[in-house]
Order: structure tokens, then sequence, then C-alpha cells
């Protein structure tokens, strides 16, 4: 009985001192509409960090048509393969009150595996034969412009 009042007094006195009315919002449990907004937002930034890496490869290889061709055929099959794999995993038919924070969870995370994948390629390591053609005559897309007439790092055998 001690116990109880001891506790109905404590929440008393947080109440009167503003605490449990000021306190921050992470400590409250989060609803599902909340969560599903934070991952519709990862979504859109993701969404745009992938635009803005696709409008820079083509802001830098604008003058080779076929490459062009080729690069926007491959990103069309790329979200052709995201939006598939997407509606095989988390089929319109299903309903749930998560479904649509998971989706868009999972839009994130192939978006970022492309944003990674596209960084990559546009960054060819100097001596790296196989690592496609992304980078012209070793230069960063976005790298500095002298960097081609650098001399590659010598190696040492010992």
């Amino acid at each position: 009985m001690k116990q109880k009042q001891t506790i109905q007094l404590l929440f008393k006195c947080l109440c009167i001192s503003g605490i449990l009315v000021t306190a921050p919002v992470s400590l409250y449990p989060s609803s599902q509409l909340t969560e599903n907004q934070k991952a519709s937002d990862e979504v859109s930034r993701s969404e745009q960090e992938l635009k803005s890496l696709m409008a820079e490869l083509y802001h830098h290889y604008r003058d080779n048509k076929k490459y062009l061709a080729l690069l926007k055929s491959a990103h069309t099959e790329w979200v052709r393969y995201r939006d598939s794999m997407t509606e095989l995993l988390y089929q319109q038919n299903e309903a749930y009150s998560a479904k649509s924070m998971c989706r868009a969870m999972y839009i994130s995370r192939l978006n970022n595996l492309r944003i990674a994948e596209l960084k990559s390629l546009m960054q060819k390591d100097e001596g790296d034969v196989c690592s496609g053609s992304l980078s012209l005559c070793g230069n960063k897309v976005t790298g500095d412009a002298g960097s081609r007439n650098k001399p590659a790092p010598e190696k040492r055998l010992y």
C-alpha cells in the first residue's frame, strides 16, 4: 500500500513540475501512422538522391549518346526489377497495418543499394581493369579534371 502511495505522489510531482508534459516525443511509443510517414520520407530522400545521381551521370556523359541510351535502359530495367520485387513481397491484395511501412523500407533499401552501386561505378580505382566503363580515362565523375594526368602510385613488392 505504501509503495502505491509513493508512486502516486511521484507521478503527481512529475505532473506538477511539467516533466511528464514536456518529455521528448521519443519517450512515447509512436503510432503506425508515424512509422509509415518516416518510411515514406526515407523513400522520398532515397528517390531524390537517386535522381540527383542519375542527373549527374547524364550531364557528365551528355556527348555520348550510345552510353546514355544504355544507361537509361539499364536504369529503366532496374526500376522495373525494384517494383516487381516489391510487389512480389508485398502484394496489393494483402492488408495489414505495417504493410505500407514495410514496402517503403524495402524500396528505400533497394534504392540505397542502387545508389551505392552507381557511386562505386563512378569511382574507378586506377589499375582496376575490370571496373567497367563509367569512369573514362580513370576520372571520377565527381572528381577533378586533372586526375587523369596523375601517374599511378608505385606498388612495392617488399
